[in-house]
């Protein structure tokens, strides 16, 4: 089951690549990212856990889980802050933020409906829904987040002694993590960000590219 999940995700992702602007909505590109990051967070969370087993006698094993624990502690406050629902509309409140970009909301089917989501029941009753943040947001968010865990996860396999750039898998999240940045750029025309060098970088704008042609 696993290997049919990851060889449909490696399908999906090849074919995602480098077709950001053209071939897929933005809401297509968004979901294909967010099961990327999705995955990657779930693999580095496992293979943290099974560093803090070994971590009792181990001072290495346990300064890198702790450093790398504390760092995604940070990541998931991170994600939390940068985004929420702006405007609640009566009879909504927030159960649960996310992260993630996403945001649990407690209201009816009314408010689910004037939101653009279909309920089931056209009755007027309680209903929980997901908001997400919108595209140029949500980009950064999943920019962000793969990166975290393709440093997270080049960490602890290498720990292990195996090399990350060999699993297809972290091949996979690397090519995710540019098409989340050529999202991000797409929707944030000048936008900052650092790449998976840790290097400032800019996103080009219209009139720049234009300019450089």
């Amino acid at each position: 089951m696993i290997l049919f999940f990851l060889t449909l995700f490696l399908s999906q992702g090849n074919a995602l690549h480098g077709r950001v602007s053209t071939q897929r909505t933005d809401a297509d590109i968004l979901k294909m990212l967010g099961s990327a990051r999705d995955q990657a967070d779930s693999w580095v969370e496992a293979y943290l856990d099974d560093l803090n087993t070994k971590a009792f006698g181990n001072a290495a094993a346990d300064k890198l889980a702790k450093k790398i624990g504390d760092v995604r502690k940070q990541q998931h406050k991170w994600e939390l802050s940068v985004w929420t629902v702006a405007q609640l509309q009566p009879e909504e409140y927030i159960e649960t933020e996310m992260g993630s970009g996403r945001v649990l909301i407690m209201g009816t089917t009314k408010t689910a409906a004037a939101r653009g989501i279909a309920p089931m029941s056209k009755a007027d009753q309680p209903l929980g829904y997901v908001v997400t943040a919108p595209a140029e947001v949500l980009s950064r968010i999943l920019m962000e987040g793969l990166k975290r865990d393709l440093l997270d996860y080049t960490e602890l396999v290498e720990f292990g002694g195996s090399d990350a750039e060999s699993s297809a898998m972290f091949r996979a999240w690397k090519s995710a993590w540019f098409d989340a940045q050529a999202l991000y750029c797409k929707t944030n025309p000048g936008g900052k960000f650092t790449d998976l060098n840790n290097e400032a970088q800019t996103c080009r704008t219209e009139t720049t590219s234009k300019s450089k042609q």
